[in-house]
């Protein structure tokens, strides 16, 4: 496959366009996963419960689809399971210590 040369990449969004478009929307979507994994993992290894790393992990993930959602980087989709993943963070800390397992 051949793709255009980036004439027109003057910053880091118009960067972040040509990237996103030569992976067709894939690359947008797993920075956002690597934020989230390597977030839960500094976290958790922080010293903080599963619970609260997910959770802020979760967070974190979902303020970084809103403003890829606004650049038009993702599909809303993604917005939407990280949406679904911080509601099941935020219940799951709630309701974490109060389940036996």
């Amino acid at each position: 496959m051949t793709y255009d040369y980036p004439e027109n990449v003057t910053g880091i969004l118009s960067g972040f366009q040509y990237v996103n478009s030569i992976t067709e929307g894939i690359f947008a979507a797993s920075m956002i996963l690597v934020v989230f994994v390597v977030a839960f993992l500094s976290i958790k290894f922080g010293g903080f419960k599963s619970q609260q790393a997910f959770a802020a992990a979760s967070f974190i993930s979902m303020i970084m689809s809103i403003g890829f959602l606004v650049l038009g980087l993702v599909a809303p989709v993604v917005l939407i399971v990280s949406v679904i993943l911080s509601i099941a963070g935020i219940v799951w800390l709630w309701f974490g210590d109060k389940v036996e397992y």
